[in-house]
């Protein structure tokens, strides 16, 4: 039987990095670690692009991104962007800015995997869309942390876990084969045509 539950009960919601400007250089250096924006996430996490740095006396151990951190931004002018979140592959020497935030899944209680598929789920982009705000739509750490969630026991959160990812490597299949039907088309119209 699933329970509901809060956020704040399967998982830590963890500040992004506030720093100054004068703080930032664009070039990985010594003693300095990376910060991600909302932009780094997509449907996945960008890790290798777009990043500026700041000095690593600047972050906790804490706001440092580990496998399996979800990073959610939390507060942008886009409507589009509130919300969106992306699951991390890997420990990362860096983390995420003001503007974004951590969520650092209680694994006794929930599966990382599963939590980061919840966010994706459409009730919770529709709790993000009527986030406040009247310019910058603004998810609160407050607001996000009493947000009930439905969470089945952990047996049934690894089946649907695992039911999901086979749904997306079909789905990732199918993209690869429309690329390569394309690509295949492409080549037969060339001989045939010119």
């Amino acid at each position: 039987m699933n329970k509901i539950v809060k956020l704040a009960d399967v998982a830590h919601v963890i500040r992004g990095i506030s720093f100054d400007k004068s703080d930032v250089v664009d070039e990985p250096k010594k003693d300095y670690s990376a910060v991600l924006r909302a932009g780094n996430i997509e449907g996945h996490l960008i890790l290798d692009d777009d990043l500026v740095w700041i000095p690593r006396s600047k972050v906790s151990d804490t706001q440092l991104i580990r496998k399996d951190d979800i990073a959610m931004c939390m507060s942008s002018g886009s409507p589009r962007l509130v919300g969106k979140t992306a699951i991390s592959p890997c420990d990362f020497n860096g983390g995420v800015g003001a503007f974004c935030s951590l969520l650092r899944a209680i694994p006794e209680v929930c599966h990382p995997i599963y939590l980061a598929y919840f966010f994706k789920s459409s009730k919770f982009r529709k709790w993000t869309s009527e986030s406040q705000g009247a310019n910058i739509k603004n998810i609160k750490k407050s607001e996000l942390e009493a947000y009930e969630i439905d969470l089945p026991d952990m047996d049934n959160q690894l089946e649907i876990v695992k039911s999901l990812e086979t749904l997306e490597d079909l789905r990732n299949l199918r993209r690869e084969l429309q690329v390569k039907e394309s690509e295949l088309l492409g080549s037969v119209l060339d001989k045939f045509f010119n």
